[in-house]
């Protein structure tokens, strides 16, 4: 191949690559047009339900009960490190017992 052919070869890829690129860069920039679309009309239906008062009331019972549950978890918690920690002393007292 001579080198006017590598270069016209060359510049022929190089051509390929832009248009690529550009279209790549289309369908992005669409894409970026379609969730912003999906997105506001998510945002304005959502603002719309919770002008609701049924359905802000529901969010509001959902919000207390898991705020609930987080409080039944922490008692837990503690309630099972206490057990761990006595138990773990009556085995210390147990092998110091046993000890001659």
């Amino acid at each position: 191949m001579t080198m006017a052919a590598r270069k016209t070869a060359g510049k022929a890829r190089s051509n390929a690559g832009e248009a690529t690129g550009d279209v790549v860069e289309q369908k992005v920039v669409a894409l970026a047009e379609q969730l912003g679309w999906f997105l506001g009309t998510v945002r304005g239906k959502a603002d719309g339900w919770l002008e609701s008062d049924a359905v802000r009331t529901e969010v509001t019972r959902i919000r207390d009960g898991a705020a609930e549950l987080m409080e039944q978890v922490h008692r837990a918690t503690a309630s099972a490190q206490k057990a761990a920690a006595a138990g773990a002393t009556s085995a210390r007292n147990a092998a110091a017992r046993a000890l001659p």
